[in-house]
């Protein structure tokens, strides 16, 4: 995945419409799906880790290869990073004492977590 270095400003706008991405998705697919809709670059990671199988080309997703892609709930979803994929980044605050303070510091940016840490991601595009 593509890693921008943090330019010190603050995002410049706020994806997607509601500042709050449900989760748990019912499956991945559903969170690919709205990905897709907010207009994020999803990508297939295996089950249970943060790095797809095989090269990342032939595990990005589009509204046209969704469905071959996601057949089964034995996939992660991510999400592409960077200035090549619309300047989006994560914020990730993977502590419970973070992750309160970050409600108070990023108030608007989208959000979502994992279990034990339900707003551990927020989201900016710089």
């Amino acid at each position: 995945m593509a890693h921008r270095k943090s330019s010190g400003r603050s995002p410049t706008r706020i994806i997607p419409e509601t500042n709050e991405i449900p989760t748990p998705f019912e499956s991945p697919l559903d969170a690919a799906r709205l990905y897709l809709k907010q207009g994020f670059q999803p990508i297939r990671l295996q089950a249970g880790a943060k790095r797809p199988r095989g090269k990342h080309q032939q595990n990005l997703i589009s509204p046209a290869n969704i469905e071959q892609l996601i057949t089964s709930r034995n996939h992660n979803i991510g999400l592409m990073l960077g200035t090549e994929h619309g300047g989006l980044a994560d914020i990730d605050l993977d502590w419970a004492d973070g992750s309160r303070l970050a409600d108070l510091v990023f108030e608007g940016l989208p959000h979502f977590g994992r279990c034990g840490i339900n707003f551990s991601s927020w989201l900016a595009i710089y």
